[in-house]
């Protein structure tokens, strides 16, 4: 086979003959005879393989162009999703991941109309006064107390509890009168070091008048009462004096140990130490004061305070200061008849 023979092209400068440069005709583009132009390159004819790469290139580029512009249409299209999945997708994990609940159940915002530290004047009317705003009160009654526990599949069990019913405030009076008595203990034994109380028995007695120290009232006597649980409970020895000596059964009544006619008791003893106080009350106020007195000399070795609102509970006990209307009679004579002089 024989191999093809190449004609060059024809090149499209025009080529001097060297030998023209010496006395040549002139080129008519203003050069001067001798001064030859230089023949330029002629062009090489590029190969098969060369100028189909050079013809790919372009196209590949528009082809990579048109492929990321529609991408990012569709992505524009989408609707956003949540992290790694479609729609339905969510839709599955979110029912598979906690079952529905009812409306009541459903988690609701917090609603608070203040911040809970905000000082708080609840009045009778139904309203509030939460940082000088009236804001609406409501009264809870009752509530459920019932309570949730998890199934295991992804949902809650729930037990029904029993209402409960609201506080009576007479018992909570009740209540607030005991911790407070609790508070005066507290305050005569918490004082350290506590080494001159040790060897010494308490002898509670009936707080008495402030006015008048021959008066006492079923407050006096209810605080002496508590004072005996209160020292036997923190360890330090009571002494119960109030003991006849003999036990009184009485038909239809019962058996009594306790008298408080048992005489003069000697207060002098070493070994004791009285538990006395006074207590007052102004028109909201009740004012108690308590004192640890060592019976051999009188001293002082603690005292203790209290400051109670007059409400009904104690409003009741004071009144009943013991002494009883006793029976008797007066004279009574005609007005005028003793007025006229």
């Amino acid at each position: 086979m024989s191999r093809e023979s190449r004609v060059p092209r024809e090149s499209h400068i025009p080529q001097n003959d060297p030998a023209a440069g010496h006395g040549g005709a002139d080129t008519g583009q203003g050069k001067r005879p001798g001064s030859g132009i230089r023949p330029s390159r002629v062009p090489r004819t590029p190969r098969a393989g060369v100028a189909a790469r050079g013809r790919t290139g372009p196209v590949l580029i528009r082809l990579v162009s048109a492929g990321l512009l529609l991408t990012g249409l569709a992505l524009a299209a989408l609707p956003l999703l949540p992290p790694g999945g479609t729609p339905a997708g969510a839709e599955m994990r979110q029912s598979q991941a906690s079952p529905p609940q009812p409306a009541s159940m459903a988690p609701q915002p917090p609603r608070l109309g203040a911040d809970p530290g905000a000082p708080l004047e609840a009045r009778e009317s139904g309203e509030a006064n939460v940082n000088g705003q009236t804001t609406p009160l409501s009264t809870v009654v009752t509530h459920d107390n019932g309570f949730m526990v998890p199934d295991n599949q992804g949902g809650m069990f729930w037990s029904k509890g029993v209402p409960r019913p609201q506080a009576d405030p007479n018992h909570m009076e009740a209540r607030e009168l005991k911790l407070k008595v609790r508070e005066l203990v507290d305050q005569l034994l918490s004082t350290v070091p506590n080494d001159a109380l040790m060897g010494y028995i308490a002898l509670p007695t009936s707080f008495v008048n402030q006015d008048d120290f021959d008066e006492s009232s079923s407050l006096g006597r209810y605080i002496a009462e508590q004072l005996f649980y209160e020292f036997n409970q923190r360890g330090f020895p009571v002494r119960e004096y109030r003991l006849p000596g003999t036990l009184r059964p009485r038909e239809g009544e019962g058996e009594f140990l306790l008298s408080r006619n048992v005489g003069v008791l000697p207060a002098r003893e070493g070994w004791a130490v009285f538990v006395a106080g006074t207590y007052y009350r102004d028109k909201y106020s009740v004012f108690i004061n308590a004192r640890l007195i060592r019976a051999a000399d009188g001293l002082v070795l603690r005292t203790a305070e209290l400051v109670m609102p007059a409400n009904g509970l104690l409003g009741r006990m004071l009144a009943n200061t013991g002494r009883k209307l006793s029976g008797g009679s007066m004279n009574i004579g005609d007005f005028d008849r003793t007025t006229r002089k």
